[in-house]
Formats: structure tokens, C-alpha cells, sequence
């Protein structure tokens, strides 16, 4: 979908499941009510860019 649009890879932030599950681990332990729009705007201000699916 991301070809058909144009659009780059590149612009998504390249982390394995292992390294998004550790940092997803840390935000929720920080905040953990946090939901699916609050754990993406945390990866968002700490530079990490992902695809939603």
C-alpha cells in the first residue's frame, strides 16, 4: 500500500519486534492506562515513526 501511495519506507522508523516491544514495555510502564493513540504520540516524541498495521 505504501509503494502503490508513492510513499518510502523510509520514513518509518527501522526497529525490530524485539526493540519496539522493549520501548512499548518502558512507555507502559511509565504510563500504564496509556492507549494505542497515547503509546504512538510517546514513540512519536522520542523520534520513532511507525507503520500502523
Amino acid at each position: 500500500k505504501v509503494r502503490l501511495s508513492g510513499l518510502s519506507f523510509d520514513i518509518y522508523t527501522q526497529l525490530n519486534d524485539v526493540e519496539l516491544d522493549n520501548t512499548i514495555s518502558c512507555i507502559k510502564a511509565d504510563h500504564p492506562d496509556a492507549g494505542e493513540v497515547m503509546i504512538n504520540g510517546h514513540l512519536r516524541s522520542k523520534g520513532i515513526c511507525i507503520p500502523r498495521s
